[in-house]
């Protein structure tokens, strides 16, 4: 029996914390509403509507970065806990064992 814990070791379940992540649908209604409302009033502001096409890259990576870290965390055997707001309560969250997207 080891004595020590290496990378490798895994926790049961329910002695470990779930990852907290916000909700993939929160960069999908940003980059929606930036898209469809924002970009339009930017139609005659150059320099803007470059702002806002670096914002929405941004968001983009963001997205990606989230989903990388969503497979590490996979790959390690950790819970990911998906949020809808900062404030924890027993209001719906996305829970998903070993990271899968739970669709509620």
């Amino acid at each position: 029996m080891k004595h020590y814990l290496d990378s490798t070791t895994r926790f049961p379940k329910d002695t470990m914390k779930s990852v907290v992540l916000p909700a993939p649908i929160h960069y999908e209604l940003l980059m929606q509403l930036l898209e469809r409302h924002t970009q339009s009033a930017l139609d005659q502001h150059p320099s803007q509507r470059q702002q806002l096409q670096d914002l929405l890259a941004t968001l983009r990576k963001a997205t990606l970065q989230q989903e990388y870290l969503e497979a590490e965390c996979r790959r390690a055997g950790l819970n990911i806990e998906y949020r809808w707001s900062i404030h924890h309560s027993e209001s719906p969250t996305l829970d998903a064992p070993n990271g899968k997207r739970d669709s509620r």
